[in-house]
């Protein structure tokens, strides 16, 4: 049996859990701009009031729904890069990357509106801290591990070029702007993502000579 102590945290994790898994479904109906604590409180059966004791406002709920996508989204493209053997030439990297931008686009599919609210309008009035930044990074780490650059510092603007263009395509993707130009969007998505490591390469071994 649990001390009193293990159960309040159990609790009190089990609580944060459903806050925050009600707090991803009211972004679909609601948007980020529409979402607030009234909301949330409702789904959950809690009086708003209750809410702050476990999130200091509705701030502190979109910094927390904003790390956990981020997370997520991180792992996704981790578990798609484990399935690979680490790149060591451009061939094998061309490749990896195709794989882990794969899944990238694939979690944005599924969570369109997680996937809003970390790459899409700025919530109005909030400004994400910066516990935020090593979170918001972690995905295009995984991207950087695709290709050999080991010793290359800082980082080529030709891969931030192509981490930009991958998620140009997944948010044109999700927003609608695709279509009827694009009948093919996973075709045109993965010629995207090859293009960009085709010209990343040709950008570092030309400065390299």
């Amino acid at each position: 049996m649990l001390p009193l102590q293990g159960k309040r945290a159990a609790s009190r994790a089990a609580n944060e859990k459903r806050i925050i898994e009600a707090a991803e479904s009211l972004l679909g109906t609601h948007g980020a701009a529409g979402l607030s604590l009234r909301h949330v409180a409702k789904q959950v059966g809690m009086a708003p009031s209750a809410i702050y004791r476990y999130y200091n406002g509705i701030d502190s709920l979109f910094t927390a729904l904003i790390l956990r996508a981020y997370n997520d989204q991180a792992r996704a493209a981790e578990t798609a890069f484990a399935g690979v053997e680490k790149p060591t030439n451009w061939t094998e990297a061309e490749e990896a990357t195709v794989i882990v931008t794969r899944a990238i686009r694939a979690w944005a599919l599924e969570n369109p509106h997680r996937y809003a609210l970390i790459c899409g309008s700025p919530v109005p009035g909030y400004r994400a801290p910066e516990e935020t930044i090593a979170a918001a990074a972690a995905t295009g780490q995984v991207l950087a591990q695709c290709v050999p650059m080991e010793g290359i510092d800082p980082i080529p603007a030709e891969l931030v070029r192509m981490w930009v263009q991958v998620y140009g395509v997944i948010s044109f993707e999700l927003f609608g702007h695709l279509k009827g130009s694009i009948d093919d969007v996973s075709e045109f998505f993965e010629e995207t993502v090859r293009l960009g490591v085709k010209q990343l390469r040709a950008t570092l071994e030309f400065h390299n000579t």
